[in-house]
Formats: C-alpha cells, structure tokens, sequence
C-alpha cells in the first residue's frame, strides 16, 4: 500500500501543478478581458461624444447628448488638443457649481509726459474656471483661460481673447444648468 501512495505521488504532484497552472492561467485571461472592455468603453465614450460646440480647444460641449468635456494638450505639441482615451467626459447633469477666478493687480510706472505723475495699468496673470461636478473623487474641474507667467495688462490682447473666451465658456455653464434646472 506503501508503495502504492509513492508511487502515485508524483502523478497527484503533476495534477496539483497543473491545476494550479490552469487557475493562475484563467486568472490572467480574466484581467485581459477585463482591460480590454475598459479600454473598449473608453474608446467608445470618446467615439460617443461629438464635439458641436468648442471654446478655444478650453471646453468642448456635445449638445445633443447633453455632455461636455476638457480637451487635454496632446504629448510633444504646444498647440494641438483633443478628446483623448484619458479625457473625462461629464453630463451636463454633473455640474453643480462654477465661478470664474482671476488673479489681477497693477503695474506702476512713471508718466513720461508728467515726471511727477505715476501712472497705474491694471494687469492680470491668470484667468481660471473652476467648475465643481458631481464626482466625490474628483469634484473640481480647473480651465486655465489664462496662464503666464508674466503680468499682462487688461488692454492687452492676451488678456481682452481670454477675457471673452473665459465669459463665453461661463456663459455656456450658466445655459447648462439652466436647462439642467429645467428639466429636472
């Protein structure tokens, strides 16, 4: 009987092998799968959402299905930006809040025609979006309209394009949560 059980041990060694193989291998298809469908939902919210209105590439909306997203600096380029695997994709449904930030001040300077008289410029440096959404692990949603890091006067042409381009994209909120309002 001894002999029996020594025997067989190496065939049970083998099967406990194999079977362990076996699950480590399934185990391992499931996580393939499991990427393949995130990926396969990422790729289709992006094939689902059509931009049909833009802001300077700043905010994109998808009107006729009601969602709205922030387009993302693609890698190596300064100026392209898209939609993306990555970029987040809301419901007009998601925004609770919004306000429009902007980090002003001025720049003082002798008056050429008047040495006595020191003139005051307003400036700017940064005009930014902050939308708050319904997303406990990411509530806040940041759109830097304006970024430099030098002060830029208000007449400047830098400042009145992102000036109207920050009041355009407020603008668009300001409809979307009415219209949110509305129907719900």
């Amino acid at each position: 009987m001894d002999i029996l059980l020594i025997g067989l041990l190496p065939f049970f060694l083998i099967a406990i092998y194999v079977i362990i193989s076996i699950s480590i291998d399934i185990e391992k298809k499931k996580e393939n799968i499991k990427t393949t469908q995130i990926a396969l939902k990422e790729q289709a919210q992006i094939d689902y959402f059509q931009t049909t209105k833009s802001i300077s590439n700043l905010f994109c909306i998808d009107e006729k299905r009601k969602k709205w997203a922030i387009p993302k600096q693609l890698p190596d380029s300064n100026v392209t930006f898209a939609i993306t695997k990555s970029t987040k994709i809301y419901d007009y449904s998601d925004i609770i809040d919004y306000q429009l930030i902007e980090e002003c001040g001025t720049t003082t300077c002798n008056n050429p025609l008047s040495p006595d008289a020191i003139t005051f410029s307003p400036t700017c440096r940064k005009i930014q979006i902050i939308i708050t959404v319904n997303d406990v692990s990411n509530p806040t949603v940041y759109i830097d309209v304006l970024s430099l890091s030098f002060e830029c006067k208000k007449d400047s042409i830098f400042y009145l394009i992102a000036h109207k381009n920050a009041l355009d994209i407020i603008s668009i909120l300001k409809i979307i949560t009415n219209t949110k309002n509305d129907k719900f």
